[in-house]
């Protein structure tokens, strides 16, 4: 077994849920009907993904000012013909955000592996999801925090991943990388990154691939 090695873990997916239980769709699901009743589920789902798309085609996850998110809240509220302040979006948003179920178990064991390689989270978010993620995973518990909206990069464009490893200072083939993902997937195998597809249900599957990755 070598030091030397990192496993980097994704968030939304991995630890917060996004396959059953409360998922981070169901409660922005809910959080739309907080202001309108006008919308299916799947309405409100397509609109609100459609709204992280700023005029210039970048993605909410990519930037980092609360302009940035100023400007994210006005294209939901011009989208859902909504008028809702910023101050009430945003106490309203992590209100119903903070009940969005989390595996702890996953987070526990990733932890439990720290004495024996480097850990790191990889994450797609925004600014203000930053609060959330840190109660759900007290980041300050990990070597690496590469969060999307602080580097300016999304997964799953490639650069991202260059980001890390220059981060890092780990070769490829000495990092594991823990995502719900297949696209977020197929990059870090193309870079030579080892790799375990699962959500937060598979915490069997997630402990294989750590326990083999770390006796490699």
């Amino acid at each position: 077994m070598k030091k030397g090695k990192i496993i980097i873990s994704d968030w939304g997916g991995v630890v917060e849920s996004h396959h059953g239980v409360y998922s981070v769709f169901q409660a922005s699901i809910d959080f739309i009907k907080l202001y309108t009743n006008k919308y299916s589920d799947e309405e409100i789902l397509t609109i609100f993904n459609k709204c992280s798309i700023n005029r210039n085609g970048k993605d909410i996850g990519e930037l980092g000012t609360i302009n940035d998110i100023y400007e994210w809240i006005d294209r939901i509220n011009d989208n859902f013909k909504i008028n809702v302040s910023y101050g009430k979006f945003l106490e309203d948003y992590r209100r119903t955000h903070d009940l969005i179920y989390s595996y702890q178990d996953v987070v526990n064991f990733i932890k439990s592996v720290k004495s024996k390689c480097k850990i790191a989270i990889l994450s797609n978010l925004m600014l203000i999801d930053k609060e959330r993620i840190d109660k759900q995973m007290a980041l300050s518990d990990f070597d690496y925090v590469f969060l999307s909206f602080e580097m300016g990069l999304i997964k799953p464009d490639e650069k991202i991943y260059e980001k890390v490893e220059k981060l890092s200072g780990f070769k490829p083939d000495d990092i594991l990388l823990i995502d719900d993902t297949k696209e977020n997937i197929e990059v870090a195998k193309k870079r030579g990154w080892n790799t375990c597809q699962a959500t937060g249900k598979d915490l069997e599957l997630i402990k294989e691939s750590v326990n083999n990755f770390l006796k490699s």
